[in-house]
């Protein structure tokens, strides 16, 4: 069986459909989880500029494998971060 162009489009369609989504409930859960953390380092005593500092390390480590796994899974077409999205 043949693939047009058309089916190819309609499978990039899907795929990257089912991939914001995902994309999104993760963010709803990681927003949940932080406002959780925040929550318990006031408890701490952890000051709020503590917090976004030990926040900002995690992230930027988490986002160093999520690229290194972007480049290793998705060599043909690399996926755009939020940021290149909403420009």
């Amino acid at each position: 069986m043949a693939t047009t162009k058309d089916d190819i489009r309609d499978g990039l369609r899907r795929s990257f459909s089912a991939y914001a989504t995902r994309q999104g409930r993760a963010y709803r859960m990681l927003g949940g989880r932080l406002a959780i953390l925040k929550q318990n380092a006031a408890l701490a005593k952890i000051s709020g500029e503590e917090f976004a500092e030990l926040s900002r390390e995690e992230m930027e480590r988490a986002m160093q494998r999520m690229e290194a796994q972007q480049q290793a899974l998705h060599p043909v077409a690399p996926v755009q971060t939020v940021e290149e999205v909403m420009g």
